[in-house]
């Protein structure tokens, strides 16, 4: 037989549910024990991953070593899913053996297992990878220069010999592919999750593009332009394909993709899933994150100002419109820092008007999820909340995560020349994928942006807004908001603010031609908000 063959072993191996093996996994197991409660109380395995669809274990089985996914059937679309469809772990467990016939690196699978005569819970299991870890954890650690090369061009054939194989992914991101780094510089590149996978024919061009496409929406917020273009051109070249204009086509799907994936998104954090949960009481209703602090969120409901009485509290704003204090909060995991907003009521009437519009609180809780979805730095929102009331939602308000940081103005004040310089770069490529993700901000100055060594941040967002497309006045407007900032400061000169201006619109890809238009068009619409600003008595800074 051979050892990609499925082979059922014996029925009610273990408590009812019924173990199919692969050739090497009925060798490994045919002794073990596979009762999984039993193994979780001795010690021998431990839940390593969560949500509400599966659980995954790693499991100590004597002389080999085990990963024991657990797909669970927790809502009605996924018991009508299994009634019309295999278990995922048979579908999974199948995939892998195909996917390991056709040549193609990805899991082992040892096992599958389902109860007899129910649909409820199926169960995968797979050999351990030695020293793997996903691709999304490897780019996000340091590597050298080379490293990266190498890295962008073993990706390109192996995502080659994947389509070739006729192998569709259709969750292809970096999570789901795993990679050890063998002797001589070589990466090894392993798919998971399998269970959706398609598999047929060689692809052509358009299939495999728009599956390109769906990997691309992550490397396109997270890697350069040039290690994009290397794992292309070796994808091209494995499949023998000389399409002059397809790195460009790539990337212009990739932007529209990625622009309908986070609308699709937006909603996500207003609703019950894995990721977000409803808050109700009789005090207050709101959305929190699923991985909040339980004795926090309890407090909070029941009464949302327990926080502002609190001596250990410390004060950063008390005006009309809000009060904001910084809060330590005691966890599992140590004490947290947090950032607590109260957006007060202004008018009476105000409560009322929420109920046909959204309320500071609400924006800000979309609007901070919204970037993070796009991978624009922003505090992450922990909880939302309003307070109830007759006439409609009252007081609203958000808990957010500190980060350690400076405001813009200070960082660029304490910076050495260099430093600035490379602040001026940062800067001017952070807005411009602002802009390009569909994003705007009514009240872009230095104040609501701050400075540490991961990056600059966006913060107080209710004047941000998302756009299919920010059209020309609408990025001068946000940009000459920001320039506004520092029309009393000695520290930046014209020549920083050209610099500016030249990694805002890309000179090195773009070319410089029209920097002339944004440059006069920046000038006239900073005098305008400086002269409202003096009219008005507001500041500006």
């Amino acid at each position: 037989m051979s050892l990609l063959q499925a082979r059922p072993g014996p029925p009610g191996v273990t408590a009812g549910i019924r173990w199919h093996y692969s050739e090497s996994g009925f060798d490994l197991l045919q002794s073990a024990s596979l009762d999984l409660d039993a193994l979780v109380q001795s010690g021998r395995a431990t839940l390593v991953k969560q949500n509400l669809f599966r659980r995954v274990y790693q499991a100590d089985l004597g002389d080999v070593r085990v990963y024991w996914k657990q797909c669970r059937i927790t809502t009605p679309r996924t018991w009508l899913r299994q009634c019309i469809r295999a278990p995922k772990a048979k579908l999974e467990f199948d995939r892998a053996l195909e996917l390991a016939r056709r040549g193609i690196g990805t899991i082992e699978p040892l096992a599958w297992g389902s109860r007899r005569g129910l649909i409820g819970d199926s169960y995968l299991i797979t050999r351990e990878l030695t020293n793997a870890v996903p691709l999304s954890d490897l780019l996000n650690q340091p590597l050298k220069s080379s490293e990266r090369r190498d890295l962008a061009r073993q990706l390109g054939n192996f995502l080659a010999r994947v389509h070739q194989a006729g192998a569709v992914h259709p969750d292809l991101h970096p999570g789901n592919i795993l990679v050890t780094h063998v002797a001589g510089g070589a990466f090894r590149f392993h798919l998971i999750d399998l269970h959706d996978i398609t598999l047929g024919e060689p692809l052509d061009y358009a299939v495999s593009r728009d599956n390109l496409v769906i990997l691309n929406r992550w490397f396109m917020l997270r890697s350069n332009r040039t290690d994009r273009l290397r794992f292309w051109r070796s994808y091209a070249a494995h499949r023998g394909w000389k399409v002059a204009t397809a790195e460009r086509e790539i990337e212009d799907r990739t932007r529209l993709s990625n622009l309908e994936f986070w609308r699709r998104r937006e909603t996500r954090c207003l609703g019950t899933n894995r990721y977000f949960q409803k808050v109700l009481s009789p005090a207050v209703r709101g959305f929190a994150v699923r991985d909040v602090e339980g004795d926090l969120l309890a407090g909070l409901a029941a009464d949302p100002d327990f926080p502002f009485r609190d001596p250990t509290s410390r004060m950063l704003k008390n005006s009309a419109t809000s009060t904001v204090i910084e809060m330590v909060v005691a966890t599992q995991d140590g004490s947290r820092t947090f950032i607590y907003k109260r957006f007060n009521l202004k008018k009476w009437f105000a409560a009322t008007a929420n109920f046909y519009r959204s309320s500071a609180a609400r924006r800000s809780w979309r609007l901070g999820h919204t970037l993070r979805d796009r991978d624009l730095p922003t505090p992450r929102p922990i909880v939302m909340l309003h307070r109830r009331g007759w006439l409609g939602p009252r007081e609203g308000y958000l808990l957010c995560e500190k980060i350690e940081a400076v405001s813009l103005t200070e960082a660029v004040e304490k910076a050495t020349h260099q430093e600035r310089g490379d602040l001026i770069d940062r800067l001017g490529r952070l807005l411009r994928r602002f802009h390009e993700s569909g994003l705007k901000h009514r009240d872009l100055k230095a104040a609501n942006l701050l400075v540490n060594d991961s990056g600059i941040h966006f913060i107080d967002l209710v004047g941000v807004s998302r756009h299919s497309k920010v059209p020309f006045l609408r990025r001068v407007r946000d940009l000459a908001r920001l320039n506004g900032s520092f029309h009393q400061s000695t520290q930046l000169s014209q020549t920083d603010k050209l610099r500016f201006l030249r990694a805002y619109l890309q000179w090195s890809l773009q070319g410089s031609e029209g920097w002339k238009a944004w440059w006069t068009a920046l000038a006239a619409a900073t005098r305008e908000k400086i002269a409202r600003n003096q009219r008005t008595g507001r500041p500006l800074a």
